[in-house]
């Protein structure tokens, strides 16, 4: 047990320097005309409605997830005893009768979440076709 938690304790910064690689932090210089500045504003308009449109697909999603979830467990609910009194019933001995067991009908949660990584590479493209520079930070 202890040896377990010593390798993941050693883990750890390998598997955060590893995970931290992978986001890229940006550097948005805004262009400096007043033109410049308007379509900007605009993107961050188009990008906010992404969003909401990212948060509303989630929201969707997640509902009917709930909705499939719940009709699954009622399923299992009703076929998790019979199938549990038929293996009871065709089991030959004592050992057989022994593994049969009630299937657990509880399901996983759901938790979709929002994309907006697409709403994030639209505002880049968007803030540089108005004349804004991204730079990528190391």
């Amino acid at each position: 047990m202890k040896i377990r938690i010593l390798i993941a304790a050693a883990a750890a910064p390998l598997l955060a320097a590893l995970l931290g690689g992978c986001a890229k932090e940006y550097a948005f210089i805004p262009p400096t005309d007043a033109e410049g500045k308007a379509c900007v504003a605009q993107c961050q308009v188009s990008q906010t409605g992404c969003r909401r449109d990212q948060d509303r697909r989630a929201q969707a999603a997640a509902e009917q997830c709930e909705v499939e979830s719940a009709r699954r467990e009622d399923t299992c609910k009703i076929k998790a005893p019979i199938e549990y009194a038929a293996c009871l019933k065709f089991a030959k001995n004592d050992e057989e009768r022994a593994a049969c067991q009630l299937n657990d009908c509880e399901q996983p949660s759901c938790q979709p979440s929002a994309n907006y990584g697409i709403c994030a590479g639209d505002y880049r493209t968007c803030f540089q076709s108005c004349g804004g520079k991204i730079e990528i930070l190391d």
